[in-house]
């Protein structure tokens, strides 16, 4: 049985997307964070380095994380692009404790089949998984937070989906 809140959270996330404004206003890039970041070392396409990080920054949702330099966001700050990547930034219904609280968000939209892995690392959760047929998927929170960022992207992408999600900050 669907319920209301999936039903919401697959609404928001479209709408997100469709408002997704290449203008890149909105959240802002940070010009004293370490805009010389590199993403970890794999193939990419990109080429084998991988892009360059810059922090984006969110004060409304008093957030920041780092992402491919390129990077695209809606006037919001809760959406960005970047090459086939799209990143949406989600409020949960409760505090993050474990892995599990992140997929309450997803829920709705898994398909049966889905492979679903999930880690710490330090503060932050993160599960990612790969639909039947369809785009990977990863989404991570802070511990104690009410923030979550969500991405699909294609598989030789996640290393660079990896490094954005460790690198997520939440201020309150």
């Amino acid at each position: 049985m669907i319920r209301p809140v999936q039903i919401c959270s697959c609404v928001i996330a479209m709408v997100c997307l469709a408002a997704c404004n290449p203008s890149g206003d909105g959240a802002t890039p940070n010009p004293k964070a370490s805009a010389g970041a590199k993403a970890p070392a794999g193939p990419t396409a990109q080429g084998a380095k991988g892009p360059e990080f810059v922090e984006m920054k969110n004060d409304k949702r008093h957030f920041s994380f780092k992402v491919p330099k390129g990077t695209k966001a809606d006037a919001s700050g809760d959406s960005y692009s970047w090459d086939t990547m799209q990143i949406l930034v989600e409020v949960t219904l409760a505090p993050v404790a474990k892995a599990d609280d992140l997929m309450q968000v997803v829920v709705g939209s898994l398909k049966d089949g889905a492979k679903i892995d999930s880690k710490s690392e330090g503060d932050v959760l993160i599960s990612s998984w790969q639909q039947p047929n369809g785009p990977m998927q990863i989404i991570c929170g802070q511990t104690g937070k009410l923030v979550a960022v969500r991405a699909s992207f294609e598989p030789d992408h996640k290393e660079i989906a990896l490094a954005m999600c460790k690198s997520l900050r939440i201020d309150k």
